[in-house]
Formats: structure tokens, sequence, C-alpha cells
């Protein structure tokens, strides 16, 4: 699973270049060519909520 915000959220919302991918058993967010992984008892307070214009990205801690 591979998430990028689109290019209509780079438009209207100015988004920052980032790209959050997930393979087993490891979650990776890329922010502006910063990498943050998470470990497969981390992803368990990862929300993610993809759309059409925007992705939602939230982690309990």
């Amino acid at each position: 699973m591979d998430l990028k915000p689109s290019l209509l959220s780079y438009i209207f919302t100015g988004s920052a270049n980032w790209e959050l991918s997930y393979t087993f058993p490891k979650l990776k967010l890329e922010i502006n060519k910063q990498t943050s992984h998470l470990t497969l008892d981390e992803i368990l307070d990862v929300n993610i909520r993809s759309g059409w214009i925007w992705s939602n990205y939230c982690r309990e801690e």
C-alpha cells in the first residue's frame, strides 16, 4: 500500500511532499526527504483514511 498526496492537494492545500508506504511488517512515512519507520506494535496505533483530495494520517501516542 502506498499513499501520496494528490495533485489537487498540492494545488488547494499546499500539502507537504510526503509518501506513506506499508510493506509487512513496517510502515514508512517520508516527509520532505525525512523518513520515519514504525514497527508492527506501533502500527496498531495508526489511523489512515485515504480520500480523493487528501488523506489523513493520525498516530495515537
